[in-house]
């Protein structure tokens, strides 16, 4: 199951809690890698990150939460291509546990790899990387409840809410 078929089937489910618990975990399992449900229930390992309190949310906020880390996973899975082709690398098992693997430039690349960074791709600003900060971009707004949120929204707007949004939290935490 992927993120996006699990938003899908749960986002808008109309079962009772109860009757909803097993068959939602089932798909948990499915879908999170198993040290994250406590189990050998997962039938593979997923890439996305995950808040720690994910399990306890309501099922609609999960597939919000989903919806954001799909979105945020793809843009990196984008960049990271862009920075280093698999044609271009041979990876490396890092030998020390918890780091990630070695990216090593093939000879013929490594000139190419060098001129390869954030700020020249961010530069450039290729038609799939605008995409792809548009669907995070719509994912964290919905997040946020901004049903009439457009990526034409002006930066001035989306900083104005979201100073709204603290002011009335900490408004909230203070009494």
């Amino acid at each position: 199951m992927t993120p996006r078929q699990f938003i899908q089937k749960w986002q808008h489910n109309t079962l009772t809690e109860r009757a909803g618990a097993q068959p939602h975990f089932l798909d948990l399992c499915e879908l999170l890698p198993s040290e994250t449900v406590g189990g050998s229930y997962s039938s593979e390992n997923s890439p996305l990150k995950l808040p720690h309190n994910f399990l306890k949310l309501p099922i609609t906020r999960q597939a919000i939460v989903l919806s954001v880390a799909e979105a945020a996973y793809e843009l990196n899975k984008l960049r990271e291509a862009w920075l280093n082709p698999p044609e271009w690398v041979d990876v490396t098992p890092e030998v020390v546990p918890g780091y990630p693997d070695r990216i090593i430039p093939k000879p013929e690349y490594a000139k190419a790899i060098k001129e390869r960074t954030l700020t020249n791709l961010y530069n450039q600003r290729p038609a799939w990387l605008a995409h792809a900060h548009d669907t995070l971009d719509a994912a964290v707004a919905a997040a946020y409840g901004w049903a009439d949120y457009t990526p034409a929204m002006s930066d001035d707007e989306i900083l104005a809410r979201l100073l709204k949004l603290n002011l009335e939290r900490a408004s909230q935490n203070s009494t």
